[in-house]
């Protein structure tokens, strides 16, 4: 399994859950840590948080695709509902295609 670090992004990004002020991410890869702070920065254009942003993403990709997402709370639970009433345009999809390694 690979280590992890704790970082705190920083800046313009607000402190909150998943991914707005501290991650745990790979520390071998830095290609994730930017990844991260750019599915960070999408949410904060759409004002929701990380987690939506890459459930709304998956549930943008297709009918077929089924995100089974952690829920560890009632407030967990409500987040990710809410993610498939998230609206990406074309330009925020492709962005997060390119994230993804897929555009």
């Amino acid at each position: 399994m690979p280590s992890t670090t704790t970082f705190r992004i920083g800046g313009d990004l607000p402190v909150g859950r998943l991914g707005f002020g501290a991650m745990h991410l790979p520390t071998e890869r830095p290609e994730d840590r930017q990844a991260a702070i750019a599915v960070a920065r999408r949410a904060v254009e759409l004002g929701v948080t990380a987690t939506q942003v890459c459930l709304a993403w998956l549930l943008d990709h297709s009918p077929m695709v089924l995100p089974i997402p952690g829920t560890s709370s009632v407030a967990h639970l409500e987040e990710n509902t809410a993610a498939a009433d998230i609206a990406l345009t074309p330009e925020q999809r492709a962005r997060l295609d390119g994230i993804a390694g897929r555009g």
